[in-house]
């Protein structure tokens, strides 16, 4: 039954993480970017988990 409980908690965080994965055209645009502080700025525009 410990290993059903594991698998469970492992599946919702995963779930949970995969709501901020960056979509396919967000990240065709990041990659577009110039420098790294450029990425950075782009990654400034999205809401960090906790700030929601």
């Amino acid at each position: 039954m410990g290993s059903l409980i594991t698998y469970s908690g492992i599946t919702t965080k995963v779930k949970a993480m995969e709501r901020w994965q960056l979509r396919e055209g967000q990240f065709g645009e990041m990659s577009s970017l110039e420098s790294v502080p450029e990425a950075v700025q782009y990654l400034k525009r999205f809401p960090l988990p906790g700030d929601i």
